[in-house]
């Protein structure tokens, strides 16, 4: 980034880019604060994996967002992030403990399922999350329920090299595996959020 004055701006980027250079040029330092910002956004979106809970067609989630991306491979293309993809019922099921100890949708893998003592931790964030609250009118069971999900996913992202998260949650109530389970991912969306960690529907 070069910051000049007169005529020597143009001369300049343009000495850059006929080198094959990235060259950028302004008048302010307002002007280059923003610029430099903006690059600073496109390095951190170039390292990014996003690992992207889906239902059937992994490019569009069409009662989630009518404004979602059609074609990942452009986004990757133009602006870096990468994608890596779980089926929302293979989430899901490893999020509970099945009475076999088999994941339905994936029974030949060995899955993350919790062990006992992180249904512990989750039991305990719990309470700690409640006592901390300014109100909280729910039973202790349902926010261990959203906590699950929200642990799972922790436990996906780091096990997928992932650093942001999104789930089609539309999609994923029309198969009422949400209703039963009795966990919401806004809850996910907003612990993770809060942690620094992109994440959304």
């Amino acid at each position: 980034v070069s910051v000049q004055f007169c005529c020597s701006n143009t001369m300049n980027v343009a000495m850059l880019r006929a080198r094959g250079l990235e060259g950028y040029c302004y008048t302010t330092w307002e002007a280059t604060a923003r610029q430099l910002r903006v690059l600073r956004v496109r390095k951190v979106l170039q390292s990014v994996n996003v690992l992207l809970a889906t239902r059937g067609n992994s490019t569009m989630a069409i009662a989630s967002s009518s404004d979602s991306f059609v074609n990942l491979d452009d986004v990757t293309k133009n602006l870096g992030p990468r994608f890596r993809f779980i089926s929302i019922h293979e989430l899901i099921d490893q999020a509970t403990i099945p009475a076999s100890g088999v994941n339905p949708t994936a029974p030949t893998r060995r899955g993350l399922n919790f062990t006992a003592q992180e249904l512990s931790e989750i039991d305990a964030k719990a309470d700690e999350l409640a006592a901390h609250a300014e109100e909280c009118t729910l039973e202790k069971r349902f926010i261990v329920n959203s906590l699950r999900g929200y642990a799972m996913v922790k436990k996906l992202l780091e096990h997928m090299e992932c650093s942001a998260f999104s789930a089609p949650c539309p999609e994923m109530c029309a198969t009422t595996r949400l209703n039963k389970e009795q966990f919401t991912f806004c809850f996910t969306h907003s612990l993770l959020n809060e942690e620094g960690i992109p994440s959304a529907c």
